[in-house]
């Protein structure tokens, strides 16, 4: 675990907010200097604290729909294991690859523009692994959304920013709007005399394409790619069967409340409630538990799983 203080927190938690904030304005917020911030950004980078700079991309907008998929196995050997986990980050359509323990035993998201299209890539993979899959869970994803890590700052939130990607309608956008995506999705704090000179246009073609997704919300935000476990959590994604189904927003809004809780996911023909989070222990995760199960007697189930490893 890597020792932060109170000028790293904050500033990790400014790029959690928006990592496309220039520099000036971090430091005008944090009340210190620029150089002072450009210097803890870059040793925080070369800790491994941040991996890199992402943008939030609401690809239900450009036509497609997310699918997540679990697979528990019976046993699979380490081989085999690293060939599946290779096929699936080597693969443009899949977002997400989560080695886990728990319930299951992987699990990946994925973008696709029609449904027979994931049909034949998720066929391909049951082929070829079949033997060793116990049990597959998959569902359509009608939006993912993202938490604040508002932890950052040892207090607890007032109102939280959330990001949710997903189950919108096509907009319309341009040839240039995929390659600008594309430049943004490795690097969301890319220079924009850098994104123009790729993509050969000027500067204020650039700000305006960017302007433009924003305001169409494909682009919905940008955070820091950050590894919990050098911040001393780790992940958890918890789900939830409820017995009364009326009180499920009143769940949500409590688990909103809760600084560690990171993430909400709504799908088809899963569980009622399924939120992650990122504790600072096993002991938080379980005290989270108990409390949760006090508060709401309705809470007929509780299933979890942890996601020691993620690509």
């Amino acid at each position: 675990m890597a020792k932060l203080d109170k000028i790293d927190r904050k500033i990790l938690y400014e790029l959690d907010i928006n990592a496309r904030a220039p520099v000036s304005k971090i430091a005008k917020r944090l009340k210190t200097s620029r150089d002072i911030v450009n210097y803890r950004i870059n040793r925080l980078e070369k800790q491994g604290i941040i991996n890199g700079f992402k943008t939030f991309i609401d690809r239900s907008k450009l036509g497609y729909i997310m699918y997540r998929c679990y697979l528990k196995f019976y046993s699979i050997s380490k081989s085999e294991h690293q060939s599946l986990i290779k096929e699936l980050i080597e693969n443009e359509k899949v977002f997400w690859v989560g080695e886990t323990d728990g319930f299951i035993d992987l699990s990946f998201g994925v973008w696709f523009e029609k449904p027979i299209e994931f049909y034949d890539f998720y066929n391909s993979i049951i082929e070829k692994f079949r033997k060793s899959i116990k049990r597959d869970y998959v569902h359509q994803v009608i939006s993912y959304s993202y938490l604040d890590r508002s932890y950052l700052l040892d207090k607890k939130p007032d109102k939280r920013k959330e990001i949710a990607i997903g189950g919108n309608e096509k907009q319309k956008y341009k040839k240039i709007d995929i390659a600008l995506l594309n430049i943004l999705s490795e690097n969301a704090r890319t220079p924009i005399i850098e994104i123009a000179s790729k993509l050969k246009k000027d500067s204020a073609s650039i700000i305006y394409r960017i302007k433009q997704l924003e305001k169409k919300k494909i682009i919905l935000g940008y955070n820091a790619d950050l590894d919990i476990s050098k911040l001393g959590r780790e992940f958890y994604t918890v789900k939830m069967y409820l017995s009364d189904f009326k009180r499920k927003k009143e769940v949500i809004s409590y688990l909103k409340s809760l600084p560690f809780v990171t993430n909400f996911t709504k799908a088809i023909g899963s569980w009622d409630v399924e939120v992650d989070l990122e504790v600072e222990s096993s002991k938080q995760y379980h005290d989270f538990i108990d409390d949760i199960k006090e508060k709401y007697e309705f809470i007929s189930e509780i299933q979890f799983f942890r996601a020691p490893k993620r690509f």
